[in-house]
C-alpha cells in the first residue's frame, strides 16, 4: 500500500509535465529574468555536484521510503499549487534541482522505471537552461546523465547506459576546458574523475576496449592524486603484528583533504578500485592488490569519520580483497577480519531491502575456506548454515538448488557428510518448499547428492529415501524426454540398490540393480556409460552375495 501511494505521487508529477506540454515552454527560459533567477537558485545549490554520498545509503527501507514520499509530495505540491500563480518556466525551474535527488531515492527503492522517468525530465530541463550559466548547470546535467547510465545498466539497456555515460564524459571534458576564474573549480575536477571512472568501467563491459578503458582509469586516478596532492611515493599502509594497517601519515593526509567534504577522497577510492580491476585483467597482480587495499583504507576512513555513508563501497572493496587472485600475500587471519566485516555489512544491507545477496553468499563461501585454512573446521558449519539461510531467503528454484550443491560439494571435501545432509534438510521449512518449485532435473540432482551424503555418513535408511526420490524424478524426466535421462536414471537405480543392500533388503536391491544393468546395456553411448555399467555390475555381485560391507561402489 505504501509503495502504491508513492507510485501515485510519481505518476502525478510526470502527468503534470506531460499535461503542460513541457517541451513547448522550454524557449521561455531564454529571458533575462529567467537566467538571473536560475543563477540565483543555482548559487544556493553548488555545494557538491554528485550527491552519491548522501546518508540515504545507511538508511533503513522504511526511513528511505518515508523520505522519498516527502520529497515527491513537496515536488508535486510545488507543481500543482503554483500552477496558476507563476509562469510555467518558473515552476519548472523551482523543482529542477530537486528532481535528481528524487530519482536517486527512487533508484535505491528499486523503482527503476520511475527513477528513469524523473531523471529524464531533469536532463531535459538542464539541457534547456544550460546556456544561462554553463559553469553552474553543466555539472548537474553531467550528474543526471551519469545517473541515467546507471539506471539503464540496471534495466539491461546496455547501449543506453553507454550513450548516457559517453555524453556525460563529453560534457565534463568540455567543462574542464572552460575556465571562468583562472582555474577549474575542484568540485568540477573531482566530478570529471568520477565520470572517467564510470566511463572506463562501461567502456570495458560494453565495448570490450580494455586498453582504452585502462588508460582512462589511470587518468582518473592521476587527476585525483593531483587534486589531493598525494605523492606517488606515499606509503599508505604498514604491517603490524601480521595485520595490514594504514600509516598514521596517510590517515592524517586523508583527514586534511576531507575536512570540507569527503567527496574527493570517495571518488579517489572509486577510481583506485577500477584501476585495480584493469591491473588484475592485465596480470599486474601486485598493483591490483595495492590499489584495492588503498581504496579499502579510504572507505574505512570515511566510515569512521562520516558513519555509514560509504558502507556499500567498503563492503564491495573488502570482497574484492578476499576474492583477489593474490590474496595469499595477506595472512589468513587478516583475510578473516575482512571477510567478517564484509559479511556484517552485507547482512545489514539485506535488511534494508538491498540486492547484495550474491556478494554475501560469495563472502560466506570464502569465509568457510579461510576457516579451513586456519584449521577452525568447527566454525565452518555455522558459516554454511548462514549460507543456506541467506540462500533460502533470496533465491528460488534452480538457483537455490545450485546453492545447496555448493554446500554439499564443499562439506564433502572435508568429509562432513552427515553435517552436509543435515544443513541441507534442516535449515528451515522453506528448503523443501523452494526445491518443490525447482526444475525436475534440479530436484533429481539434489536428491542424488543427499544420497551421497547420507550413504557416506552411514545413514542408510535416509540414503534409501533420497536415492528413491532421485529415481522417481529421473523416471519423470525420462517420460518427458525419452532417451535423454537414461544414464542418470540407471545411475540412480544403482545407488538405490546399494543403499537397499545395506539395509538388508537384498531382493529389491537386486531388482533395481538388474534394471540399471539392462539400461546401461541398451544405452546408445556405450563409451559414456562404461564406468557406470561396471560399477552396477560390481553392486550386483555385492547384492547377489548378500554381503553387507563398507563400500564406495557407485558413489561417483
Amino acid at each position: 500500500m505504501a509503495r502504491m501511494y508513492l507510485y501515485y505521487q510519481i505518476k502525478s508529477i510526470t502527468k503534470w509535465f506531460i499535461k503542460k506540454a513541457f517541451a513547448s515552454y522550454l524557449d521561455n527560459f531564454g529571458t533575462q529574468s529567467a537566467q538571473e533567477s536560475i543563477l540565483k537558485d543555482t548559487l544556493c545549490n553548488t555545494n557538491g555536484y554528485s550527491p552519491v554520498l548522501q546518508p540515504v545509503f545507511g538508511a533503513d527501507w522504511v526511513s528511505l521510503h518515508r523520505h522519498t514520499v516527502i520529497l515527491a509530495l513537496q515536488i508535486r505540491n510545488s507543481l500543482e499549487e503554483n500552477d496558476k500563480q507563476f509562469p510555467i518556466p518558473a515552476i519548472i525551474q523551482h523543482v529542477a534541482f530537486r528532481l535528481p535527488s528524487l530519482s536517486t531515492l527512487l533508484h535505491h527503492l528499486d523503482m527503476t522505471e520511475e527513477a528513469g522517468a524523473i531523471v529524464n525530465w531533469a536532463i531535459t530541463v538542464y539541457k534547456a537552461i544550460q546556456f544561462a550559466s554553463p559553469s553552474a548547470i553543466s555539472p548537474r546535467l553531467i550528474y543526471c546523465l551519469y545517473s541515467l547510465s546507471i539506471l539503464c545498466d540496471t534495466t539491461g539497456d546496455k547501449n543506453g547506459a553507454y550513450l548516457a555515460m559517453d555524453e556525460a564524459l563529453a560534457v565534463s571534458k568540455h567543462l574542464q576546458a572552460t575556465t571562468w576564474n583562472a582555474e577549474v573549480p575542484v568540485a568540477v575536477r573531482v566530478q570529471y574523475s568520477e565520470i572517467m571512472t564510470g566511463y572506463a568501467s562501461i567502456l570495458a563491459r560494453q565495448k570490450g576496449d580494455y586498453t582504452a578503458a585502462h588508460y582512462i582509469a589511470i587518468s582518473a586516478v592521476k587527476n585525483m592524486e593531483d587534486i589531493l596532492d598525494i605523492p606517488t611515493s606515499c606509503s599508505f599502509h604498514e604491517v603490524v603484528d601480521g595485520y595490514v594497517q594504514p600509516t598514521p601519515s596517510f590517515l592524517r593526509h586523508l583527514g586534511d583533504k576531507s575536512r570540507d567534504s569527503q567527496q574527493p577522497i570517495f571518488v579517489y577510492a572509486q577510481a583506485l578500485r577500477v584501476r585495480a580491476y584493469f591491473y588484475g585483467s592485465e596480470n599486474v597482480i601486485a598493483g591490483s592488490l595495492g590499489d584495492t587495499l588503498r581504496a579499502m583504507i579510504i572507505f574505512q576512513h570515511i566510515r569512521t569519520t562520516h558513519g555509514s555513508v560509504a558502507l556499500p563501497q567498503l563492503a564491495d572493496t573488502l570482497y574484492d580483497i578476499i576474492s583477489h587472485p593474490n590474496k595469499s600475500l595477506l595472512s589468513s587471519k587478516q583475510l578473516l577480519v575482512y571477510a567478517d566485516a564484509s559479511i556484517s555489512i552485507y547482512h545489514q544491507r539485506m535488511k534494508d531491502n538491498s540486492t547484495t545477496f550474491k556478494c554475501l553468499l560469495g563472502a560466506l563461501q570464502i569465509r568457510a575456506e579461510i576457516l579451513h585454512n586456519l584449521g577452525r573446521d568447527d566454525e565452518i558449519l555455522e558459516t554454511w548454515r548462514d549460507y543456506v539461510n541467506v540462500a533460502q531467503t533470496v533465491l528460488e528454484g534452480d538457483e537455490f538448488a545450485n546453492a545447496l550443491l555448493t554446500v554439499a560439494t564443499n562439506l564433502r571435501k572435508l568429509k562432513m557428510f552427515s553435517q552436509s545432509a543435515s544443513i541441507q534438510t534442516r535449515s528451515g521449512p522453506r528448503v523443501f518448499e523452494i526445491m518443490h518449485h525447482a526444475s525436475m532435473h534440479a530436484q533429481a540432482k539434489w536428491h542424488f547428492n543427499l544420497f551421497l551424503d547420507f550413504f557416506s555418513a552411514g545413514r542408510f535408511a535416509e540414503a534409501v529415501r533420497a536415492a528413491g526420490r532421485s529415481v522417481e524424478k529421473y523416471r519423470e524426466l525420462e517420460r518427458t524426454d525419452p532417451g535423454a535421462w537414461l544414464a542418470s536414471l540407471a545411475r540412480g537405480l544403482s545407488a538405490l540398490a546399494l543403499c537397499l543392500s545395506f539395509t538388508g533388503d537384498h531382493s529389491n536391491a537386486l531388482l533395481n540393480c538388474t534394471e540399471a544393468i539392462e539400461i546401461f546395456k541398451q544405452h546408445p553411448d556405450q563409451a559414456r556409460v562404461e564406468k557406470m555399467y561396471r560399477r552396477a555390475c560390481e553392486i550386483s555381485a555385492l547384492v547377489s552375495g548378500g554381503k553387507r560391507r563398507k563400500s564406495t561402489i557407485g558413489l561417483k
